[in-house]
Formats: C-alpha cells, sequence, structure tokens
C-alpha cells in the first residue's frame, strides 16, 4: 500500500454579541475580537506491506510492515513506523503489533483562551508552547 494525506487547516475567530453591540476588546476598548491562528499544513506519505506466507484456510503467517513521515509547517517533522504479525490457523489468528503515532496538535487547542476571555491578541505566543504526543502502540489480540 502506498499513499499520503495532506491536512490544511485556516482557522479565524471573530467574536460578536448576538444583539450586534462591541464586545469588549483588549486593554478594555470596545472592539470586535478577531484571532488569527496559525496557518497549518500536514503531509504524511506512508508505505506499507504484507505477506502471506501459508495458506488461509491452514496454517499461515503474515508479516507486515509500514512507515510514514509526518512534515509538519508548525512542528518538528517526525517518521513513524508499525510492524505486525499475525500467526493462525483457519478462522483462528493472534495478532502482535507495534505501532508509532504522532498526535499533532490543531489551532483549536487555543480556543479556550478565546473562551475565557484572556487578553490574547497574539495566539502564536501560546502556541509555540504547545508540542505533538508521540504514542507508542502495542497491542495483542
Amino acid at each position: 500500500m502506498l499513499g499520503a494525506d495532506l491536512d490544511m487547516t485556516d482557522l479565524k475567530n471573530t467574536q460578536r454579541t448576538y444583539s450586534g453591540l462591541a464586545v469588549p476588546g483588549i486593554n478594555g476598548g470596545l472592539s470586535k475580537r478577531v484571532w488569527d491562528f496559525p496557518d497549518i499544513t500536514l503531509f504524511s506519505p506512508y508505505l506499507a506491506m504484507s505477506q502471506i506466507i501459508g495458506r488461509s484456510e491452514g496454517f499461515h503467517v503474515i508479516p507486515s510492515a509500514g512507515f510514514r513521515y509526518f512534515e509538519h509547517d508548525e512542528f518538528k517533522d517526525k517518521p513513524t513506523s508499525q510492524i505486525d504479525l499475525v500467526t493462525g490457523y483457519g478462522h483462528t489468528d493472534l495478532n502482535i503489533n507495534y505501532s508509532r503515532g504522532v498526535i499533532y496538535p490543531s489551532p483549536v487547542a487555543l480556543m479556550n483562551m478565546v473562551r475565557t476571555d484572556l487578553p490574547v491578541s497574539n495566539p502564536s505566543q501560546y502556541w509555540e508552547k504547545i508540542k505533538p504526543e508521540v504514542v507508542d502502540h502495542y497491542e495483542v489480540g
């Protein structure tokens, strides 16, 4: 299997009241509050291979391996991998799997600052403190 995912985010938040009146602005003034969040592009090509050894209705072994590369324009790029081994007989399989994943935060992580009315005119000052999560996942089934 060979493929790629492309995710792009463009987010802007504008605070208005239902009545149309001005909302409290930064430093106590009255104005419309607008937050421009970082535009994000995440490109992640991947490659995976597997091969059945034996016959699916009899004894069989299926090794597989995969690789994904995350190219992110706001955070550090990360390579990840996956390996899997299935052994079985007929309709009964034993599966052992390891994979590493990367969970990149979205600008929505900054939305709490918008909801709590913190005096934030530049969300990117907080964005720089947020880091992606790297997860090692093991599974036996």
